[in-house]
C-alpha cells in the first residue's frame, strides 16, 4: 500500500513565517508570509517543472523527472502559500494549478535505474564530470555511481525560489527524513546509503569554481563535509529573460552547478545545526 501524507499536521505539514520590509509612503511596514508545505499533486506538474529547470538544462527530460517525483508523492513536499480562501496576489499558469515555491524530495538511483528519465539525468551528470585534476578516490566514487556501483544512492532534490526563507529548510528535511523512514518501515526502496545533491551556486569575478557561492545556505554546510564533489559551469543557453548566459557572464556572478555525494548522517547533524541557528535567534 502506497504511505500516504497528512496534509494538515505531522511529517506532511511544515509551515514558516518570514517577515518581509515593505516602504510606502510615509513608513515601514512588517508583513507576516506564511509557508506550509504538502505532498505533490498532478496539478502542480507545471510548478515542479519549473523548478527542476532552475536546476537542470533542457536537455535533461524535464517532464519524465517531473512525472517521476509525482509517481512518489508519498516522499517529500512541495512549499505553498495559503491564501485562507482569500483572491491569490498572483496568478496561478493554470486554474487549476497552485503557486508552488519549493520541492524537497527525494529519488533512489539505484532502485530506478531502469527508468528513462533516471538514465537521461545520469548521462548529464556523467557529461559533465571532467576526471583530469580529480583525486583518484574522487574519480572511483563517480565512475560508480554513473555505472550502479555505487550502491542505493538516493538524489535528494532541494529546490526553491531564491526568496524563500532559509529556516523553511530544516522542517522540509525533517519532514523529508520523517518520509522516508515511514517508507522504509513498510519495506518500500527508500533506504539509501549516500545522498546525491546538485547545488545552485555563482562564482564572482575573481573567483575559483572551487569555491563557488553557494544560493541555499544549508548546502554551503552540506558542502563543507561532501564524501566526493565536482562542479561546472551552468551553461544553459537563456534564463527566462531571454538574457543569453554569455553576455550575462560579462557583468554578472557565473552560475555553476556542484554536485555532491553527502553521507545521510552528515546531512542530518547540519540539518540539526542550521535549525539552532534560527532558534537561537
Amino acid at each position: 500500500m502506497a504511505a500516504e501524507k497528512d496534509e494538515t499536521s505531522g511529517s506532511g505539514s511544515e509551515s514558516s513565517e518570514e517577515e518581509e520590509m515593505e516602504t510606502s509612503g510615509t513608513g515601514t511596514e512588517i508583513v507576516n508570509v506564511e509557508f506550509e508545505a504538502r505532498s505533490p499533486e498532478e496539478a502542480d506538474a507545471a510548478s515542479i517543472q519549473r523548478l527542476l529547470k532552475q536546476l537542470l538544462p533542457s536537455g535533461v527530460d524535464l517532464t519524465a523527472l517531473t512525472q517521476l517525483v509525482l509517481s512518489q508523492s508519498y516522499v517529500g513536499a512541495v512549499v505553498i502559500q495559503p491564501n485562507d480562501g482569500k483572491p491569490a496576489e498572483s496568478e496561478a499558469w493554470d486554474d487549476d494549478e497552485e503557486d508552488i515555491f519549493g520541492l524537497t524530495t527525494l529519488i533512489n538511483l539505484q532502485a530506478r535505474k531502469e527508468n528513462p528519465a533516471v538514465i537521461n539525468f545520469l548521462d548529464y551528470l556523467k557529461s559533465k564530470y571532467e576526471s583530469k585534476g580529480r583525486s583518484v578516490e574522487n574519480k572511483a566514487k563517480f565512475s560508480d555511481l554513473f555505472e550502479g556501483k555505487l550502491g542505493d544512492v538516493g538524489w535528494i532534490i532541494n529546490e526553491r525560489f531564491v526568496n524563500l526563507p532559509s529556516q523553511l529548510a530544516p522542517n522540509l528535511f525533517e519532514s523529508l527524513s520523517a518520509d522516508l523512514e515511514e517508507a522504509i518501515a513498510k519495506s518500500m526502496p527508500y533506504k539509501v546509503s549516500r545522498y546525491l545533491l546538485i547545488a545552485k551556486a555563482h562564482v564572482l569575478k575573481g573567483g575559483t569554481i572551487q569555491n563557488p557561492l553557494f544560493v541555499n545556505d544549508e548546502e554551503e554546510m552540506f558542502f563543507e563535509d561532501a564524501l566526493a564533489s565536482f562542479a561546472f559551469f551552468f551553461t544553459e543557453q537563456a534564463d527566462e529573460s531571454g538574457t543569453s548566459a554569455h553576455s550575462r557572464s560579462k557583468k554578472s556572478p557565473l552560475p555553476v552547478r556542484v554536485v555532491m555525494l553527502l553521507d545521510p548522517k552528515a546531512v542530518k547533524t547540519h540539518i540539526q545545526a542550521f535549525k539552532k541557528l534560527f532558534e537561537q535567534r
